[in-house]
């Protein structure tokens, strides 16, 4: 073989086999979160999921799949028995990143913990499994959306909101709330849904803990609670509103601006942060008619 024929050949090998490596075929995926998994099934791959975790129970059919452990304490042994090709987690919650990667398989890491997240994320796991034309439908259908709220409440006066996460239930008071930071999911959601967190704390505290006296202090004009699991608690929403008695001078009692929100989408950062948006969107704004 000469010389210039050795070259133009290594040349063609080199051009038609990077496409194959740039974007690789992936059949056996494991997702470590529930946000992840409806990402998945939201871009119809969900015959290429192997595993997931004990939390993800939407769509109802996810739960068919083999159970890997949870996010936080993934099985790696039942993860390695599935022989996955591609294995999905979100940034900071496995704890435990290094020891996937040293199963020889190839990670995803993405965002949850703001919308722009979220968004990137959908963006960047169509590309890795060759779904781009799926992942491009499902942001435009959220970004429409999205626009569509914030256009609704253009001009309206920002209400100051608390949304509360967790707190120790039907005790008669208020105590040890875990509250939305200004650097979260739901704060961004607050500020699309046109209303303003009414904590302005630290950038580092994302789910800081206050007290009676430190709701007192900001005295909300809207308050939402986030309790998706409202069913196992064993409580009902009439409690739960009980204990805020004991904080009957907050001007988000008096004008009856508490809010409890049970689905159980609530708390998932995917996909369906439309629905989550809206049913806020319906908190802060009252006034409007929600389209």
């Amino acid at each position: 073989m000469t010389r210039k024929l050795y070259t133009i050949l290594c040349i063609f090998l080199i051009t038609f086999s990077l496409p194959c490596i740039a974007f690789a075929e992936y059949n056996r995926i494991i997702s470590l979160s529930p946000s992840l998994t409806e990402i998945l099934y939201a871009l119809d791959v969900q015959d290429k999921i192997v595993g997931v975790t004990k939390y993800c129970k939407f769509p109802p059919q996810a739960q068919d799949k083999t159970i890997v452990g949870g996010m936080l304490d993934p099985n790696f042994e039942v993860i390695y028995s599935l022989e996955p090709d591609l294995i999905l987690y979100h940034k900071g919650t496995t704890g435990q990143q290094d020891r996937l990667k040293q199963l020889g398989i190839d990670v995803l890491e993405t965002e949850s913990r703001s919308v722009k997240g979220i968004l990137e994320s959908i963006q960047l796991i169509g590309d890795k499994i060759q779904r781009q034309k799926q992942s491009k439908e499902l942001l435009g259908k959220i970004e429409e959306k999205i626009k569509a709220v914030k256009a609704q409440g253009k001009g309206k006066e920002k209400p100051r909101v608390l949304l509360t996460y967790f707190r120790p239930i039907a005790t008669g008071d208020i105590r040890e709330v875990y509250i939305a930071g200004n650097h979260t999911y739901f704060n961004d959601l607050i500020e699309l849904a046109g209303g303003v967190n009414a904590f302005q704390g630290s950038k580092s505290i994302t789910s800081p803990v206050v007290s009676a006296e430190g709701i007192l202090e900001m005295d909300p004009d809207v308050i939402i609670e986030i309790k998706g699991t409202i069913k196992a608690t064993q409580h009902t929403k009439e409690e739960m509103l009980r204990d805020w008695e004991s904080l009957s001078f907050l001007k988000a009692y008096q004008n009856h601006r508490i809010y409890i929100l049970t689905e159980e989408y609530i708390g998932i950062p995917g996909p369906r942060l439309v629905l989550t948006l809206m049913d806020m969107a319906e908190c802060i704004h009252p006034e409007i008619k929600w389209e």
